[in-house]
């Protein structure tokens, strides 16, 4: 009987000191350690680099739709695509009278005239 309650005892003392520590833990999730508000200031400090402020505007960049070209000029104003009636989209196909390469797939050229050595 007296070993029966010697076990109680150690598994009360157990259950005491495992209960302490749950607490702790809790405590530490509740409130980190070193994490406060005044420190939440100084983390724009530990970056090495420098601030840097972003651009006010960035310009649009012009792009053609027919040579697929940035920075030359706008579809609109296409010296390859335009016509008396404008640019149609949509229309039948094969009527368009640019050459178009099969093979780099680019205006310009047939695939017979292509000098692109690389096959896809």
């Amino acid at each position: 009987m007296r070993e029966l309650q010697t076990k109680i005892n150690d598994l009360e003392e157990e259950v005491v000191r495992e209960r302490c520590r749950a607490n702790e833990l809790e405590q530490q999730i509740r409130t980190p350690p070193g994490m406060s508000f005044e420190n939440l200031d100084n983390l724009s400090n530990i970056s090495s680099s420098p601030p840097v402020a972003p651009p006010s505007h960035i310009p649009d960049r012009v792009f053609c739709d027919n040579c697929d070209v940035f920075d030359d000029h706008e579809t609109e104003n296409c010296p390859i695509g335009t016509s008396p009636g404008g640019i149609r989209h949509g229309g039948s196909r094969g009527l368009s009278g640019r050459p178009y390469c099969t093979v780099c797939e680019m205006f310009g050229h047939t695939a017979e005239e292509c000098e692109d050595d690389m096959t896809f």
